[in-house]
């Protein structure tokens, strides 16, 4: 340590030769940086053609705000379930806790990123981010980067990173608002005006969203009243371009959640009024420099990010009201140099960062008043593109920590193009995620765990379809979890406990996109997932299918008829007590209309088959749902 320095088996069978609608469509329609730019730091540029996804051997994922629309996602879970790899559990229907799995890693292995601020939540016991209160209203942009990244991102990205870029704003002045209605009393209200010209541009998206819910618990001691839920969120976004060397933009986001949810020992005419209350506060401001012609490219930037949680539970064991809340501050540095020749394009990135974080506990918790903790990082990445053919990058971090060791880990990718339409890619890369304040100070505290670590290889096949018309792509991935912080409930005379359990995953991706014609597109991933804990029985990591896969049509009927179908199978998987959970298949259909040149309509209808179905055991879903909405542009 140092202290501080500076599937059905048909659905899947289908999907090898189809593939949510990614990148594709949108992507190919403006310009813009290199992709390893971009996952540098995710502040820099968005991969904004087909040809950035190629150029790194990273597995990634873009979806893009037409796939949003399309599909009329909800939340961003609802969107990121499409992606090779990737599984979701949700604790009973809208608004209520929400755990995404990357390749078998634990939920808070990935790191979450809104605009370029890490929105890891250092008030939650594992620090994981909860994506119950992440709405996709307003979003532009999502990339789902797969894999160890800890030589980039920092501590918890040992199963990957998702990278939100929300809406900024376009030429002139331009507005959208749209309103939607359905099951449970369900109501969303959502607003974004945005402009700009060559110098300036802004983009201001306010969001509100309430229901009536379905009942959280299914349980026997469980409340079987409905458990409503509230969302509001408001996000702000600007920048200015002073001359060809000088720019500077800042964001800042705020959300405001209330959840109502069953506590554990309902008693029937006793007061059961339980719910919890989420506040989340972002921002950012980065200031450019850009010298030698635009060779020479540096950013400062300054983050903050705040999360408060109460908990209000008449019957709860710490008393009827808890909070806890934790704040991260960090200051960064980027520079970028950029080498060309007839031959070779190479980038050299160096970057350092401070950051300072600070956890308040449970009021009734044993964590001491306040805990403190200081890092600070430097990183280093190469970049090569040879003859457009070949390209692989190579990072470097190390981190100085004030409360465990310094670190070092690194990431290697290498894309090549084999032939016109065949493109091998392969990337290794190690992680790192530190124990949280919660698990080492709180209720339940463990203070001798150790950090966890990771060392994950992926490597595979492309095969592009001519006048780019899609892709099929195949990824064999391995990951070994060392020390992976787990808890455990039989320890602790049956109270419960963190320990640390080693887990291997292996497993395969095939995910694919094809363009039938101008308005017909299908797409689909299937996912094979092998994974162990460290146990003698070497039994399998809960919550994770062994096969998962998903399956969306997209039809342009006309200019103002659009239609999406989208099929999603969950595979038989554990859930805690080594439950065993049944496989199901969910079927969600969207239809849009272009009223006029300003107004659309749309609708859809989520479960379509009435499916009952179970994700997590004693926890209610959504039945046969049904909405409708307005949007004016």
């Amino acid at each position: 340590m140092s202290t501080f320095r500076y599937t059905p088996i048909t659905l899947a069978a289908i999907s090898l030769f189809t593939a949510p609608v990614f990148a594709e469509d949108t992507a190919t329609e403006e310009t813009g940086e290199r992709m390893n730019i971009m996952i540098v730091k995710g502040v820099t540029n968005i991969i904004n053609d087909e040809d950035s996804r190629t150029e790194t051997g990273t597995a990634i994922t873009i979806i893009t705000e037409k796939d949003i629309e399309q599909q009329q996602a909800t939340t961003v879970a609802d969107i990121l379930k499409n992606s090779p790899g990737v599984t979701i559990a949700s604790n009973g229907g809208l608004g209520k806790k929400t755990s995404v799995f990357m390749r078998g890693a634990a939920s808070e292995s990935v790191v979450v990123v809104i605009d370029g601020v890490r929105v890891t939540d250092q008030s939650s016991a594992s620090g994981g981010f909860d994506f119950a209160n992440l709405m996709a209203d307003g979003i532009e942009r999502i990339e789902v980067i797969r894999g160890s990244q800890s030589a980039l991102w920092g501590s918890d990205a040992l199963g990957g990173v998702i990278n939100i870029i929300t809406k900024e704003g376009g030429n002139g002045f331009n507005a959208t608002g749209t309103v939607e209605l359905g099951a449970n009393n369900y109501a969303k209200q959502f607003v974004n005006i945005n402009g700009g010209d060559e110098k300036a541009h802004y983009s201001l998206s306010v969001a509100n969203l309430t229901t009536d819910g379905i009942s959280a618990g299914t349980g026997s001691d469980d409340d079987p009243d409905d458990d409503g839920y509230r969302n509001t969120m408001v996000n702000f976004k600007a920048g200015y371009r002073f001359n060809d060397i000088f720019a500077i933009d800042g964001v800042a986001r705020y959300t405001d959640a209330k959840s109502e949810y069953d506590a554990y020992g309902y008693t029937s005419g006793a007061d059961n009024d339980v719910y919890s209350l989420d506040e989340q506060r972002t921002a950012k401001i980065n200031l450019y420099v850009n010298l030698l012609d635009s060779r020479w490219n540096n950013r400062l930037s300054l983050s903050y990010a705040d999360t408060t949680s109460e908990n209000f539970d008449p019957n709860g064991w710490n008393g009827d009201y808890t909070e806890n809340s934790g704040e991260t501050i960090k200051a960064e540095v980027q520079s970028d140099y950029l080498l060309s020749t007839d031959n070779f394009e190479q980038r050299f990135t160096f970057a350092g960062e401070i950051q300072k974080d600070t956890f308040l506990p449970w009021n009734s918790g044993s964590t001491p008043d306040e805990q403190k903790m200081e890092s600070t990082a430097i990183i280093g990445e190469y970049h090569l593109n040879w003859h457009e053919k070949v390209f692989f990058t190579g990072s470097l971090r190390h981190d100085f920590n004030s409360e465990f060791d310094d670190t070092n880990t690194y990431k290697l990718a290498l894309s090549v193009w084999a032939t016109d339409s065949i493109r091998l890619h392969t990337s290794h890369g190690t992680g790192v995620k530190n124990p949280t304040f919660s698990q080492l100070f709180g209720a339940y505290a463990t203070p001798d765990l150790e950090s966890e670590t990771s060392i994950s290889t992926d490597m595979g096949i492309e095969y592009n379809f001519a006048n780019q018309r899609g892709y099929i792509d195949f990824t064999y991935f391995d990951a070994e979890y060392e020390n992976g912080i787990r808890w455990n409930q039989t320890l602790n005379t049956g109270n419960g406990a963190y320990e640390n359990q080693d887990e291997n995953v292996q497993g395969i991706e095939l995910s694919s996109t094809f363009n039938v014609n101008e308005d017909y597109t299908i797409s689909g991933q299937y996912t094979y997932l092998m994974t162990e804990d460290g146990t003698v029985d070497k039994k399998e990591l809960i919550r994770r299918p062994k096969h998962s896969a998903t399956l969306n049509n997209n039809y342009q009927v006309n200019n103002k008829l659009n239609t999406n179908l989208g099929i999603n199978y969950v595979g038989e998987r554990y859930d805690y007590g080594y439950v065993e959970l049944d496989d199901y298949t969910l079927v969600n259909l969207g239809v849009s209309y272009q009223l006029t040149e300003h107004f659309s309509i749309h609708g859809r209808v989520e479960n379509v088959l009435d499916k009952d179905y179970v994700v997590i055991t004693d926890y209610g879903v959504d039945p046969f749902s049904a909405y409708i909405g307005v949007t004016f542009k």
